[in-house]
């Protein structure tokens, strides 16, 4: 629901950001281990 709420805010009239920044920090609350081998994946994704 949060990255959810980051992509489409109702504040924002639906039109947010992407979650990444959300998305990066649930997962290295969760797991931090994979989140040192998506990291690379996620900058990708960031830039593009």
């Amino acid at each position: 629901a949060a990255v959810t709420g980051h992509n489409w805010s109702l504040f924002l009239k639906f039109a947010g950001g992407r979650g990444i920044g959300t998305f990066a920090g649930a997962f290295l609350a969760l797991s931090p281990q994979i989140l040192l081998f998506s990291i690379i994946p996620l900058i990708i994704l960031a830039i593009v």
